[in-house]
């Protein structure tokens, strides 16, 4: 992530690439899926420094392709992705130290898949299997000199 800090008013922008990641997971106890998983950002990351902590959020819409279950393709569409953006907040100490890592987990909410399917309608499977809350992120970020 690279991010713009406002030192006089302790405003901070910045853009966010994740790149795509292929994932594995299990459906129903015995059937294996895989899927490539994009997190595409709505809008720049915005947050404040107060007080010598970090306090941002980034908005990003989950997107799936390349489904298989059981290593037979499905046909999910191009526009297979979270109905609205998951809204994942960073808080805590501000890195001050160069080149020592800073960890922050965050708790979220996957909302509903729309958009999942070419001949029939699967994003209530993807919703069933995937959305959800108490989701748990670890990122790690360090400050660069």
């Amino acid at each position: 992530m690279q991010t713009t800090v406002n030192l006089g008013t302790g405003k901070l922008t910045g853009t966010l690439a994740i790149p795509p990641s292929r994932s594995y997971f299990v459906v129903l106890g015995f059937v294996p899926s895989t899927a490539t998983v994009e997190f595409e950002p709505v809008g720049p990351a915005a947050g404040t420094l107060p007080g010598g902590k970090l306090d941002i959020t980034v908005n990003l819409r989950l997107r799936l392709r390349d489904v298989r279950q059981a290593g037979v393709p499905l046909d999910v569409g191009p526009g297979c992705r979270t109905e609205e953006p998951m809204v994942i907040r960073l808080v805590g100490d501000l890195p001050i130290l160069p080149n020592t890592d800073y960890r922050y987990t965050s708790v979220f909410r996957i909302p509903p898949f729309t958009g999942c399917g070419v001949r029939e309608d699967l994003s209530p499977l993807f919703t069933g299997l995937v959305s959800g809350p108490d989701n748990q992120l670890v990122t790690t970020l360090r400050l660069r000199n």
